[in-house]
C-alpha cells in the first residue's frame, strides 16, 4: 500500500480511492508505522479513501485505523422480505457540520446508477 502511495501519479492526485486496500497491507504491518505514513500522506492536503474488508485484516490493526480516521463508513447487507437491503452505517464522522444520519439505505439500479433511499421528508 505504501509503495502504491509513493507512485508519481498518486503524489499529484488530491483524492485517492483504493479498493481492497486490506489486501495490500501485509499481515505483519505495525499499526503505528502505517498510521504515521498515512498521516504524512494526508497532511499534504490529500483525501485518502481506503476500502477495507475486515475479514482480510488483523482486527487490532483495523481498530487502530478506524480510531484514527476522520470518517468511518461500514457497509452492511441483509435480506428483508426476500429482497437484498444495503445499508451504509456512519460509524465515525469527526468535524461534521451538523447532525449525521447514522444509517443510509442505498441501491444500484441498471441505467440509473447509485440511488440513496429517502427515509424522511422535511
Amino acid at each position: 500500500l505504501l509503495g502504491l502511495l509513493d507512485s508519481p501519479a498518486l503524489k499529484e492526485a488530491e483524492v485517492i480511492i483504493i479498493d481492497r486496500a486490506s489486501q495490500m497491507i501485509p499481515a505483519d504491518t505495525e499499526g503505528p508505522a502505517l498510521l504515521s505514513s498515512l498521516r504524512q500522506y494526508t497532511a499534504q492536503g490529500r483525501a485518502l479513501f481506503l476500502m477495507i474488508d475486515p475479514e482480510e485484516m488483523d482486527p487490532r490493526l483495523l481498530r487502530e485505523l478506524k480510531a484514527s480516521a476522520e470518517v468511518v463508513l461500514d457497509m452492511m447487507t441483509s435480506v428483508v422480505g426476500g429482497q437484498l437491503v444495503r445499508t451504509l452505517c456512519v460509524t465515525r464522522f469527526l468535524r461534521a457540520a451538523g447532525p449525521v444520519t447514522e444509517r443510509i439505505g442505498w441501491k444500484v439500479m441498471p441505467e440509473m446508477g447509485f440511488i440513496v433511499d429517502i427515509t424522511a421528508v422535511a
